[in-house]
Formats: C-alpha cells, structure tokens, sequence
C-alpha cells in the first residue's frame, strides 16, 4: 500500500490523496466486483463515470481507468486498475486530483503489515500533526511507521491479529 497525501491551493479541495494498492492477480474477480458496487453506490448519488480516453480493455476485460465526475462535471475522483506482472494487479484511487501515472508500480510483499512513510513538514502544514505528537516527531524530517501483526489464533479458528507490534524510525 502506498498512500500520498499533498496539499492544493485550487480547486474544491485543500488537499489530494492518491492510495495504491497490490493485489495478487487471482484477486481480480473480487476487486472488479468491488469496484462494480463502488461504482453503483456512486452512479446512485448523482456521480457519472467516464472511462479514460487513453484507458483500453485488458486481456480479461476490464476498463484500466475511470473518472468520477460530479453535477457539475468537476473531476472528483479516479481510479486505475493495472497489472504490472502477470501474478499482480494494482488499483490507483485518487481523490481530490490526478492519478499519478509516473509512479513505479508496487510489488507484493510476501508478509502482512502496514507501512506508513510520512514527511513531517508536509504534515504540519496540512495541519495533520497536532502538537499533541511527541516533539521529536514533529521536528523529524522523513518519518516511517511500520505495524506488523503477531498472529495468534484460538483452537481451530484461522490466525488472527490478536497484538501487534510497531516501530517509528524518524529521519
């Protein structure tokens, strides 16, 4: 997972978010199903899809790239659904702004856990880094996050996230 945040000085939003997301490519029925409910739940609240001129249908059929647009005709949102190797696909959301296409592809990672990279001047200026955080966070340059779960499981249920485990490294 991949999210990036960035702050606008034009448009309807004061900030853009982009999300990517990797998926092993057995999970493509699943994820175009969830984006066909997505996409309904949409169209029901007055947004209209276009499907993006430069966006052709890949091998198993589904659209690469969608544009959400509001009454108005005012770009709210995007999506993109890629498959960089033949065992993954990726799906770009954005929100707020363009989907950033100059981006390397993400690659699967064999282990379960969360990731969250961050620049802390970019999140105080976005207001996202109260000074309640630690003063060593807020003065940090580059910051990561990582969450990895320690799995457990109770007799004969699959394995759960019963604790987990975390480290902040601060640059």
């Amino acid at each position: 997972m991949d999210l990036q945040a960035q702050l606008k000085n034009d448009g309807g939003f004061k900030a853009s978010l982009q999300l990517t997301l990797a998926f092993h490519a057995q999970q493509a029925e699943t994820l175009q199903s969830g984006l066909a409910s997505v996409a309904s739940n949409l169209e029901q609240r007055g947004f209209r899809p276009q499907v993006s001129p430069s966006a052709a249908e890949t091998d198993n059929g589904q659209s690469t790239a969608v544009i959400w647009k509001g009454a108005n005709q005012n770009v709210l949102g995007r999506w993109s659904v890629e498959s960089p190797r033949p065992d993954q696909i990726s799906l770009r959301l954005s929100l707020g702004g363009p989907l950033d296409t100059g981006l390397p592809p993400l690659k699967l990672k064999p282990k379960s856990g969360l990731s969250i990279r961050f620049d802390a001047k970019q999140l105080r200026e976005m207001g996202w880094l109260k000074a309640t955080w630690p003063f060593l966070v807020q003065q940090a340059g580059q910051g990561e996050l990582l969450i990895k779960p320690m799995l457990g499981s109770r007799s004969g249920q699959a394995d759960t996230w019963y604790w987990i485990k975390g480290q902040l490294s601060l640059r």
